[in-house]
């Protein structure tokens, strides 16, 4: 289980990597606009940011207003 936990976190790290780098790209190239990348990024980072929210072992409580606010922003 912790070996899934490190993969999502790192597929987790990678959305962001990738919308942030997509981000700078396209402000350096001064055409703000939203591209593949960049939904790609955001959805990685969604759908990876939902997994690592399930409580993997049964005895951990969760944060959920720190949960709450994380899908807020997102």
């Amino acid at each position: 289980m912790e070996v899934l936990r490190l993969v999502l976190r790192y597929l987790h790290l990678v959305g962001f990597a990738l919308l942030f780098g997509a981000y700078v790209a396209r402000f350096v190239s001064g055409r703000l606009r939203v591209n593949v990348v960049m939904r790609t990024g955001l959805g990685t980072m969604l759908g990876t940011g939902l997994l690592l929210a399930i409580p993997f072992p049964p005895d951990v409580d969760l944060d959920y207003a720190k949960l709450g606010v994380k899908l807020g922003i997102a």
